[in-house]
């Protein structure tokens, strides 16, 4: 008897199991598709900021005599420096520094223009204060050479159509001797460069790396090395235990952002403990607009608050640090590392908000550049007569050693105004 009732209740339990599996799926299924919607709002909500909102800073001033130092070309600065052909067939794009062999670690030897050559700029945007220090390098610096300069940016790395009318422009303008060049995108101006450089108007590359066979010269520094000195501070920060890391690099067709995370997780890989078992997510990509990497830091820290590092470009480490200070108690367990160093990272790290991070030493990236620029209008050739891709050491500033890097030194001074020109 026993065993027919327990014949009799496996139909009912049969259908009791379908109906939780079926409802299972339903949950499941409606949970991906608003994770899918989510996330199509997020990305819809990216492209739709404004761009009055990303051209705000596009006005033209000037900057005033004292916030000229005319002082970049006396300090000794050491590279690396690469000598010999550039040839981008034979290497993996993700480590474009490589191409051309080992560094030379040498002191960096400034130059005098046999004219007054006048040489265009195209950075992407001042929104991110990097790029702030960048006008000031080459500003303070050009007028320390004596050259003339014109600096335009575009809004951000979303605008690759209006820096590519730049850069067009500027290559029919018979008054532009050369072209200082910060790139959005790593491989789409290749065609680009050719048609300039055939047509004998050299262009340097400044901070973003770029393929382009055809470029006459690099001023950059490894963002793999950038992105490997950061891991290094994670890992020795991590003492051996098991961690968790949100990783927020910048834009991903800009190649600096994705050589900055394959540089991070390389490090992560060979300098953790045996046992040690540290989890990174997969690359929270963005245009370094704040408004664009706070949205999606609060999007990513609103669904995990478990996370015990934050990693990433200078925006997205500012607008961490100021939406983890609305909760504290959440989110007390999260450090913060950013893999480039601005004016406010600086200070946040001197505030103790902020871990570490690594610095290209921009202001000498600039002043390399602009001497790379005079070098080759003096009829020099890169590669032979001086290098043809050359960078400052990357150091790694915490709280531990900041003292030891001057903040004008870094950044220029604090109520440095940028230079800007409007192209029609």
């Amino acid at each position: 008897m026993k065993i027919q009732k327990n014949i009799n209740k496996a139909p009912l339990l049969l259908f009791i199991l379908i109906v939780a599996i079926c409802i299972f799926i339903f949950i499941n299924t409606k949970s991906e598709k608003n994770r899918e919607f989510n996330n199509m709002v997020e990305e819809t909500m990216i492209e739709n900021i404004s761009k009055a909102d990303t051209l705000k800073t596009m006005k033209t001033v000037e900057t005033s005599e004292e916030q000229i130092s005319t002082k970049i070309g006396e300090q000794r600065l050491m590279v690396n420096s690469y000598y010999g052909v550039y040839d981008i067939a034979n290497e993996e794009n993700r480590f474009p520094l490589m191409r051309l062999g080992n560094p030379i670690k040498e002191n960096w030897v400034s130059v005098k223009p046999k004219k007054k050559y006048q040489i265009s700029v195209l950075l992407p945007h001042f929104e991110d204060k990097y790029w702030i220090t960048a006008n000031y390098g080459i500003i303070n610096y050009a007028k320390e050479l004596g050259v003339k300069v014109k600096l335009y940016t575009v809004g951000g790395y979303i605008e690759f159509g209006n820096q590519k009318e730049q850069l067009q422009a500027l290559a029919k303008d018979n008054k532009v001797d050369g072209i200082i060049f910060a790139a959005l995108d790593s491989t789409k101006f290749d065609s680009d460069i050719a048609d300039i450089v055939n047509s004998e108007k050299p262009v340097v590359e400044l901070v973003n790396d770029i393929n382009a066979p055809k470029i006459s010269a690099k001023s950059i520094v490894s963002y793999y090395e950038m992105g490997y000195k950061a891991g290094e501070s994670v890992v020795e920060d991590s003492a051996g235990k098991d961690i968790k890391i949100a990783f927020f690099p910048g834009p991903e067709g800009s190649g600096w952002a994705p050589n900055t995370f394959n540089g991070f997780k390389d490090a992560i890989s060979k300098l953790k403990n045996e046992n040690q078992k540290i989890n990174i997510s997969n690359p929270f990509y963005g245009d370094t607009r704040p408004e664009v990497q706070r949205l999606r830091v609060v999007s990513v820290l609103e669904k995990n608050n478990d996370y015990d590092y934050l990693v990433g470009c200078a925006p997205a480490v500012i607008e961490a640090e100021k939406f983890i200070a609305t909760d504290k108690e959440k989110f007390k367990n999260i450090k913060i590392v950013s893999t480039y160093i601005t004016n406010e990272v600086y200070d946040l790290i001197q505030k103790g908000t902020v871990l570490a991070s690594s610095s290209d030493q921009t202001i000498e990236e600039c002043r390399i550049a602009l001497d790379m620029m005079v070098r080759i209008l003096n009829g020099e050739k890169p590669g032979i007569d001086f290098p043809f891709q050359s960078g400052p050491e990357i150091p790694i500033i915490s709280k531990n050693n900041i003292l030891q890097f001057k903040y004008e030194d870094l950044f220029g001074p604090k109520d440095y105004v940028p230079v800007l020109n409007h192209m029609n």
